[in-house]
């Protein structure tokens, strides 16, 4: 074996674990960094928190729109279900959860909601979820750990007034 494929074959046994085990932890490393940092600042799990309107300043996510409001709910699961509900408001508002790899494991906006109050029963994969009252959504997690963001438009002083209203129906708690 020449020493050029030797060298190659060494590269490739270092690199292909490296890049897979990145790719693997990563996202797992960055979620419970957000999810352990946003708890601290909301006081404790599965309490919305409601950010201030963004400016110049925000850069707790990478370029946030200065045209939503957004609010946020970090869950812990393991004891139990918890119960999340909301009110959209008139225009556009977005309801999704995370998982603790970052995955999008659900999502629903103004437009699913039809103008009605939404109720979830989100359970980790740790405690059986009961089953959910009529009208809830049973959304199960792949993690014990999650991340709720909610989000609403805000691009006009009245829009702005409604999100703000509708954003703060925000509820996390324990379960049914």
């Amino acid at each position: 074996m020449s020493g050029f494929l030797r060298a190659l074959g060494i590269v490739v046994l270092i690199a292909v674990p490296v890049h897979l085990a990145t790719v693997w932890y990563a996202p797992r490393l960055i979620m419970a960094a957000v999810i352990e940092r946003s708890a601290e600042i909301a006081g404790g799990f599965n309490k919305p928190m409601h950010t201030p309107p963004v400016d110049h300043t925000a850069r707790r996510v990478v370029l946030p729109s200065p045209d939503l409001l957004y609010s946020s709910c970090t869950l812990d699961l393991a004891a139990g279900p918890v119960a999340v509900s909301a009110t959209p408001p008139n225009g556009y508002f977005s309801l999704s959860l995370f998982d603790a790899a970052t995955d999008n494991v659900f999502v629903i906006n103004d437009t699913k909601a039809g103008g009605q109050p939404i109720h979830l029963l989100v359970a980790g994969p740790s405690t059986p979820a009961a089953a959910p009252a009529q009208g809830e959504i049973l959304v199960q997690m792949p993690s014990d750990r999650g991340f709720l963001l909610l989000r609403a438009l805000a691009a006009t002083p009245e829009l702005a007034a409604s999100a703000d209203v509708a954003r703060r129906t925000l509820a996390c708690g324990g379960g049914s």
